[in-house]
């Protein structure tokens, strides 16, 4: 599965570079930071843990410093929660018992298609500056759950099939040729579905990091 995503986001580069207009402009990105959930009912959250995510992203400018963008985002994020409740909880995936008062460490991973809007700044001196604000609608791709044996097992069948967030970001551009730039900043995705496909939990993943990328 993971070999594909690649292939697909290089294809994807490849034939938009192609197609590159005057009014288009094209990226990939990286992102990297902390993962958390804000989990209600029988769990409740119990730490961080490491998010990174790929992506490719078109952006089509309707007005000098104005563009719509959208693009394909492969999202590995991490966390902990805990079972708050006063009983074991059974988890449906390979029929795992979640203990009182124990945590459980939790991986999910996700293709999201961001769309949003976009503003660049006029450069000052070396840089200019951007903001972009959007939705994250996506589809679970995998997830696993590591209980107190520390084993990690299969989670897909606790998990939606669905999911949406918002996403902000905002950062810096630096030219590195005409037309062309290297952007850092920083991002934040909140996800504003339930993670989980359960009537007794609900966990809404979170991350913030830092997002280096190259735009063209």
């Amino acid at each position: 599965m993971k070999k594909r995503i690649w292939l697909m986001i290089f294809m994807s580069v490849g034939l938009w570079s192609q197609a590159q207009t005057a009014d288009w402009k094209f990226g990939v990105n990286f992102a990297s930071g902390l993962s958390w959930s804000n989990a209600s009912m029988d769990v409740a959250p119990d730490g961080a843990g490491g998010m990174f995510d790929i992506s490719i992203v078109a952006e089509k400018y309707f007005r000098e410093r104005y563009a719509f963008y959208a693009g394909l985002s492969y999202m590995n994020s991490k966390a902990q929660i805990k079972n708050n409740s006063a009983g074991n909880i059974s988890l449906k995936t390979e029929n795992l018992a979640f203990d009182v008062q124990k945590s459980a460490n939790y991986r999910l991973q996700y293709l999201t298609v961001p769309v949003g809007m976009k503003f660049v700044t006029q450069q000052f001196r070396l840089f200019s500056y951007y903001f972009q604000a959007g939705l994250l609608p996506g589809v679970k791709i995998g997830g696993s759950v590591a209980l107190d044996d520390g084993v990690r097992h299969s989670f897909s069948k606790d998990l939606n099939l669905m999911t949406c967030g918002v996403q902000l970001s905002s950062g810096c551009l630096y030219p590195i040729m005409s037309e062309n730039f290297v952007k850092g900043g920083l991002i934040f995705n909140y996800f504003f579905t339930d993670a989980l496909n359960a009537s007794n939990m609900k966990a809404f993943p979170l991350s913030a990091g830092i997002v280096l990328g190259y735009v063209f």
